[in-house]
């Protein structure tokens, strides 16, 4: 017999009650073995900590110190880039734009390296504007690699490199370019400190290379490689093809990331090689320059990707589902700055030219305070950074300055690993001198870390008033403790 209506309504009532309750009871069930607390992915987890230079600047801050640390400068952006910056925001340059770079600026960096390469540079197919440097290596190993790709980097290596290919899923391969004999407790120009070994380099090749990357100008020692560093990458390149597989071979073999974003900063322009010039090396090198360091405008995060048209391709592919383009106003107005840079004026120097001039003299303040301290500067020929021997200096060092753990460490180095001598001396430098310089184990691996010990990271990319005061702290502090100053 058909239910009334009121009686339908109590048996549906019933029905629903019931499953209801049972769903209750396996949700319960669920909440008591399942965490409500959303876990970072495990290839995540070793790079989900602080940066070195969150930790540090805000421990500059805390003490109040002279912040040598970050790489960014401490005085205001040049006026004809504001300018031109304020240009572009008021004839109308405010909407999305070409995701792989706004034209001008493509054009603009085309013209650069067709310049500097000799050798025409398609601003369309060749060139690709990217958040940065930082973000042109982070889509380029997302470009480039497949899950069991090899990468090879030279320690001590730019922080965001090996993030970038483990998040790739890639893997990587670790070169040490820490030369035999350099001499310690004395100043040494950094070619006698640092350089490649083509045979580690060579070791570290296997049929999995899919990319060697190559930082010159280098970061954080400011070694510019020269003709038998880079013999040494195009050998190991030739190496590569020769392990290659077909599937590897399919996609191109090994490639070359150069990541030349201090090339307007070499103290003596004439040294510079570009990677992508060097005989063997041409059709397979991917280019990353910025914006940031060339400009002294660090914040605005444009860079570029240059080379072969089919790397550029793939890098714009990922580039348009993660940022689809960078700001445009600041792409324009990076644009028109590139060429004002590049005129001369009335001494026939170029923005460049003055440059480089102007942190020629802050590097030679910088080396000299640092030497003056018993801190043996490893004196560089490009770039924004001055590496120092602190061994003079460990005595000084007291137990609280080790006891503490390092947010910076906390996610990509092993549990409970001891906090090393180079973040115990930059923490003591920074309380108790008022000076703030970067450990350099950030750089390392946990199993090369050891060889960042006796080392610290000093920023010359300061106003000379700013490196004179921490020359003054620098000298008194040293002389308060009888350490003696070196050559």
């Amino acid at each position: 017999t058909r239910a009334r209506p009121g009686l339908r309504y109590a048996m549906m009532r019933a029905v629903l009650g019931t499953c209801h309750a049972g769903a209750g009871a396996s949700v319960r069930a669920c909440s008591r073995s399942v965490s409500t607390a959303v876990q970072i992915p495990a290839h995540l987890k070793p790079h989900s900590g602080m940066t070195v230079f969150q930790e540090f600047t805000e421990m500059a801050n805390r003490f109040s110190a002279v912040n040598l640390g970050q790489g960014f400068p401490d005085w205001p952006a040049p006026d004809f880039v504001v300018e031109a910056a304020a240009a572009a925001l008021r004839d109308g340059h405010n909407q999305y734009c070409r995701a792989a770079g706004h034209p001008l600026l493509c054009e603009a960096v085309a013209a650069q390296y067709s310049d500097r390469w000799g050798r025409e540079v398609d601003p369309t197919s060749q060139v690709v504007v990217t958040e940065g440097a930082t973000g042109g290596v982070f889509t380029s190993m997302q470009a480039l690699l497949q899950p069991g790709d090899e990468v090879v980097l030279m320690e001590p290596t730019y922080d965001c490199y090996a993030p970038a290919v483990e998040m790739a899923r890639g893997t990587v391969r670790r070169v040490s370019l820490h030369l035999p004999g350099w001499e310690r407790g004395s100043s040494s120009p950094v070619g006698t400190a640092f350089g490649v070994d083509a045979d580690a380099l060579a070791a570290a090749i296997s049929p999995n290379t899919r990319a060697i990357v190559v930082n010159t100008p280098h970061n954080p020692t400011g070694r510019v490689m020269g003709k038998a560093d880079l013999d040494a990458v195009a050998a190991a390149l030739r190496k590569a093809d020769a392990l290659a597989g077909p599937e590897m071979a399919s996609r191109g073999g090994c490639v070359i990331v150069a990541d030349e974003v201090y090339d307007e900063l070499c103290f003596d322009q004439e040294n510079f090689r570009p990677v992508a010039s060097h005989p063997g090396l041409e059709d397979r090198t991917l280019t990353l320059g910025s914006a940031g360091k060339s400009l002294s405008v660090t914040g605005w995060k444009v860079g570029w990707a240059v080379g072969p048209a089919p790397m550029v391709a793939a890098v714009a592919a990922v580039n348009q589902w993660t940022q689809f383009c960078v700001a445009t106003p600041l792409q324009v107005a990076v644009a028109n700055a590139l060429g004002a840079a590049r005129a001369r004026g009335a001494d026939s120097l170029t923005f460049f030219d003055q440059q480089r001039k102007a942190a020629l003299a802050r590097r030679e303040l910088l080396v000299s305070a640092l030497n003056d301290s018993g801190l043996p500067a490893i004196v560089p020929e490009a770039g924004f950074f001055v590496l120092a021997d602190t061994a003079a200096w460990r005595g000084q060092v007291g137990r609280k300055h080790y006891e503490a753990a390092s947010p910076s460490r906390a996610g990509c180095k092993p549990a409970g690993s001891p906090v090393p001598d180079d973040v115990a001396f930059c923490r003591f430098l920074t309380e108790e001198v008022g000076v703030t310089a970067i450990p350099p184990t950030a750089f390392y691996s946990p199993a090369t870390e050891h060889l960042a010990a006796p080392l610290a990271r000093f920023a010359l990319c300061k106003q000379e008033s700013s490196i004179s005061e921490a020359g003054k702290r620098l000298r008194r502090a040293a002389s308060e403790r009888g350490i003696a100053g070196c050559q």
